[in-house]
């Protein structure tokens, strides 16, 4: 099982190669590829706010 601190350096690698989660556009185009259908924008929405607060 990954630590916390391997999944903050996951998420905060992210940012970094894909820019912030806040950049979402809520297009749909990650929903409508998502072979699970999950409301991937509903989630990230979620997450948002604490991963930023974390990083920047």
């Amino acid at each position: 099982m990954k630590s916390d601190s391997d999944i903050w350096n996951y998420f905060l690698n992210l940012i970094q190669r894909c820019g912030k989660f806040s950049d979402c556009m809520h297009c749909g185009q990650c929903e409508e590829r998502c072979p699970q259908k999950l409301p991937i924008r509903d989630h990230l929405d979620k997450v948002t706010e604490e991963v930023e607060k974390k990083f920047t």
